[in-house]
């Protein structure tokens, strides 16, 4: 009886040290926990910190690094800075361009215009002190002032092309405009001008035209009367409006509003 008893008594005490060693859980190398720590106190604003963690983590073994349990908070953090320097650099570059092409007398009026609204808004969804981080006030100040007058540029686009393309109807109603092409620009003396092109189809058979004149406030009329001038038909792929049209034209937009 008395065997009996000590080995029960032999067998609960290696349960119970089982058990205890079971419930024990391994320390995490000090590389994992030095990490760990650096992301707890990571300021989400601090961009050397964010440079300074990655490292650290980058230097760990596969192993460790999957021992990270906050790892996440630092990939968020890093995505973040990059996104906040990718607007900032966006914003800085749309805004030179700008100011390079207004030099040159030539915009990229519809393509610049459409970039710069979306960076404004979402330069406008940061944070102050995002915003300071992007290093772009002066680009936005500049932007938001180029705004109206690229609008304004557009939207006398859309209605010279109308007139436009009502005047090539009236001399062609038997063909279907397929492409619209538009190049703006200044003269020696600032004079702001179109010049367009277009592709067209009759049946099966695909044609070009092109414009030798400038259009300064032309109507369908003017267009009409100088047919040989703003109708020229000809291969267009070499044309200055189609190589380097900087006025992007939605057809169906100008279409609605040939009156």
């Amino acid at each position: 009886m008395k065997k009996i008893l000590a080995g029960l008594l032999c067998l609960a005490l290696c349960l119970t040290l089982f058990a205890a060693c079971g419930d024990k859980t391994p320390e995490k190398p000090e590389a994992v926990a030095a990490v760990e720590a650096m992301i707890d106190a990571l300021d989400p604003a601090d961009e050397d910190a964010i440079r300074e963690a990655l490292i650290a983590y980058d230097k760990l073994g596969d192993d460790e690094k999957a021992q990270v349990s906050n790892y996440d908070t630092l990939k968020a953090a890093k995505e973040r800075a990059d996104e906040i320097a990718e607007i900032g650099k966006a914003l800085a570059d749309t805004a030179e361009e700008i100011r390079q092409q207004k030099l040159s007398g030539s915009q990229q009026y519809s393509e610049n215009l459409e970039k710069a609204k979306a960076l404004i808004e979402r330069y406008n969804a940061l944070s102050d002190d995002e915003k300071a981080r992007t290093g772009a006030e002066e680009a936005v100040a500049e932007l938001e002032k180029q705004l109206p007058a690229i609008e304004e540029t557009q939207g006398s686009a859309e209605e010279a092309a109308a007139e436009y393309l009502k005047a090539f109807r009236q001399l062609h109603p038997d063909e279907t405009v397929q492409a619209l092409y538009c190049i703006g620009k200044r003269d020696s003396e600032g004079t702001f001008y179109y010049i367009f092109a277009l592709t067209a189809k009759a049946g099966d058979a695909e044609k070009n035209y092109y414009a030798t004149a400038r259009s300064i406030d032309a109507t369908a009329e003017t267009y009409v009367s100088n047919a040989d001038a703003f109708f020229a038909s000809s291969p267009v792929s070499t044309h200055d409006a189609v190589k380097n049209g900087n006025i992007t034209l939605d057809l169906a937009k100008v279409e609605s509003l040939i009156k």
